[in-house]
């Protein structure tokens, strides 16, 4: 991290303290598309706690930038060659501004989600195309 990017990060740490609300709320409605998130990639975490199952939640974007959540029970092997999302319970779908979305803000709350996923050093990331 450079000494720019060392200023801005103290920078926001102090309006944080001050008004995290208002800030969270600024970086979601002028959020631009993270380089570190990927349109037909699934990124996915574990939940903490297991009983041995593999559970969690995975969000992807669709290439036309829909965002896709999954919240269900899954294995790994099958979890990722899902064919028809739509049909598959517990998965749920919002569209983009361009296509209609009544939640914008949860849009760009996913894209955080699969941003900070994309950091976890605990993640499986599975690119759909490959």
């Amino acid at each position: 991290m450079n000494k720019k990017q060392k200023q801005i990060e103290e920078k926001i740490k102090k309006l944080l303290l001050e008004d995290g609300n208002t800030v969270i709320k600024a970086v979601l409605e002028n959020l631009a598309w993270p380089r570190e998130v990927d349109t037909d990639t699934k990124y996915f975490v574990r939940e903490d706690d297991g009983d041995g199952a593999i559970r969690g939640v995975s969000v992807h974007f669709l290439s036309n930038g829909d965002s896709v959540i999954d919240l269900r029970e899954c294995c790994i092997e099958s979890h990722f060659v899902e064919s028809d999302i739509y049909s598959t319970p517990h998965v749920y779908r919002f569209r983009n501004v361009y296509g209609g979305s009544m939640n914008p803000l949860i849009q760009k709350a996913l894209l955080l989600l699969a941003l900070t996923i994309a950091n976890d050093p605990d993640k499986e990331i599975k690119n759909e195309t490959s």
